[in-house]
């Protein structure tokens, strides 16, 4: 197993958005066994944005998952 590799750029373009409903944030919702960490997530999730949405699908409530999109 390699490593991932994940690059930030300070001008990038956007092709997609990867949650454009909410139930794709819900779906999240403790969809590995990791804790919910910044670090434990590195295990499940490759990208930043992706364990961000993962911690906040199983941690906060309706009405923080909808200001956090």
């Amino acid at each position: 197993m390699k490593t991932p590799n994940e690059i930030k750029l300070d001008e990038a373009v956007v092709l997609h958005y990867t949650y454009p409903k909410f139930s794709d944030l819900t779906s999240r919702q403790d969809r590995c066994g990791c804790k919910h960490t910044k670090e434990d997530v590195k295990r499940c999730f490759m990208l930043e944005f992706d364990r961000a949405a993962f911690i906040i699908a199983s941690t906060a409530t309706e009405e923080e998952m909808r200001l956090w999109l």
